[in-house]
């Protein structure tokens, strides 16, 4: 399985995809599904539209609103909706320069549309992925890479609530630090699922949510930050999932033949990271006592 190497879209590249994956009609089902009673103008900052300045946003060198309705202006985005019923184009709808009306309608957007927009983005990668002549898979396993991180945020009234604030010997700290854990597509390299809590909360606790999001699909795990016991028994619930330990290559247990657990890295790390291939003497099958598959 070749890995695709990773590059910078354009919005100009990038549009086209999003029209595939999302149009009109998709989101309304999005939102009867996600938010019964939704509060939303169907006029120039559509949902449609506000998920597409999201993106803009974050790929523009200049990620502030100012640039980003600079950006409408110029007409670059007015085939974005095709079932839009105005006669006239979103360029020509935008008589004003001021931000209000993006930051309003982005705030008027509720959470659960954005995480079941990105759930139905996964489906339809995978999709694409799996339609392929030959499809991208490790023995027949999709591969999922999981990595954990820290950040950092200001310190609002509503993410102190949420996440507190960071601690250390001498008291409260300024900053807001959320841990969180992802899973990524080794091949599409896309974001398959995240979860966020606050500091005190281990990566390790957060790996269960986060196999949840990706399952049932049978997947072929890898962590590098993780610990390796505590990220086996996180996924003990999930048998069709494997788990791999990207550290050096050493002869361990594994479940077998659904779910496989090793140290050793796959053949497709060695191929990727030159590391040594993962050979079928490093895998023997599981004798642990919760194994859901032994």
């Amino acid at each position: 399985m070749a890995t695709p190497t990773c590059v910078h879209p354009t919005p100009e590249a990038l549009l086209p995809v999003f029209r595939s994956c999302f149009t009109r009609a998709t989101i309304k089902q999005l939102l009867r599904t996600t938010s019964p009673n939704p509060r939303f103008y169907w006029r120039v900052f559509t949902p449609l539209v506000l998920l597409w300045c999201l993106i803009l946003q974050r790929l523009q060198h200049d990620h502030s609103a100012d640039a980003l309705v600079s950006h409408l202006h110029t007409g670059a985005a007015d085939a974005l909706d095709p079932d839009d019923p105005h006669l006239q184009p979103l360029s020509k709808r935008l008589h004003s320069e001021s931000t209000s009306a993006y930051a309003q309608g982005r705030a008027r957007l509720p959470l659960s549309l954005i995480q079941a927009v990105n759930r139905h983005l996964v489906q339809t990668v995978q999709a694409w992925v799996a339609a392929t002549p030959t499809p991208p898979t490790w023995k027949g396993h999709a591969v999922r890479l999981f990595d954990g991180t820290t950040f950092r945020l200001a310190p609002t009234p509503d993410l102190v609530s949420t996440y507190g604030q960071a601690r250390n010997q001498h008291g409260d700290g300024y900053w807001v630090i959320v841990r969180s854990v992802a899973s990524f597509c080794l091949f599409t390299q896309q974001c398959c699922g995240v979860v966020e809590a606050r500091p005190t909360t281990s990566e390790s606790a957060l790996a269960r949510p986060c196999w949840k999001q990706i399952h049932p699909t049978p997947s072929l795990s890898a962590t590098a930050t993780l610990g390796f016991t505590a990220w086996r028994r996180s996924r003990t619930h999930c048998s069709n999932m494997c788990c791999c330990a990207v550290k050096r290559v050493r002869r361990v247990p594994c479940c077998a033949p659904r779910a496989t657990v090793a140290r050793s890295p796959p053949a497709w790390i060695g191929r990727c990271s030159g590391r040594a291939a993962l050979t079928p003497r490093s895998i023997r099958p599981c004798q642990a006592r919760r194994c859901p598959v032994a």
